[in-house]
């Protein structure tokens, strides 16, 4: 978990105006942001290129290290004496009322006291035969991770005009762009 805020970068005024008012828009609403020159971006990140002319900076934001933090969740259930069944599909749920009484699947039946949903996309699917309604949908995301060179960014920038955020993760840098809604 690195807590070290968030900073939209901006290389055209209409771009920088459009985000002041996305800023002010999200102010109003209780998010911390505060519109930045030039200079005070490079406070942040000195290494910005010139052509930088100003940003949005979101004190509040933080990020993870996905698997890192799935692997660690995963590691604290079962310390917590919880079973994680990895790999394993769901055949069918008894119930009683709204409790679930029992998991069939393909390993046996279990009978447990908390059930989990983590089935990800799927989740919608596994949760129709529980008669729930899970607004949930796949999405396909592109990104590339890389070793992390000696100038790296030590925040979070979304470089706004082209759409890619770039993440400092421990030794490694993400760019990440577009997110598609396709379907499966």
């Amino acid at each position: 978990y690195a807590h070290k805020g968030g900073l939209a970068l901006f290389r055209s005024a209409a771009a920088l105006e459009k985000g002041a008012e996305e800023a002010h828009v999200l102010l109003e609403h209780g998010v911390e942001t505060r519109v930045l020159g030039a200079a005070d971006v490079r406070t942040i990140e000195p290494a910005l290129d010139a052509s930088v002319i100003g940003g949005v900076y979101f004190p509040p934001d933080a990020h993870v290290i996905p698997h890192e933090f799935v692997q660690q969740l995963a590691r604290v259930v079962e310390a917590r004496g919880g079973i994680i069944l990895r790999q394993t599909e769901v055949t069918r749920f008894e119930r009683d009322g709204d409790r679930i009484t029992a998991v069939h699947t393909p390993a046996g039946k279990f009978e447990p006291r908390e059930v989990v949903l983590a089935s990800g996309a799927w989740s919608p699917n596994v949760a129709r035969d529980l008669k729930l309604r899970l607004p949930i949908q796949p999405a396909k995301g592109y990104s590339i991770t890389a070793d992390m060179p000696a100038n790296a960014p030590a925040t979070p920038l979304h470089l706004s005009e082209i759409k890619v955020v770039v993440t400092p993760m421990g030794n490694k840098l993400r760019f990440a762009g577009t997110l598609e809604l396709a379907g499966f």
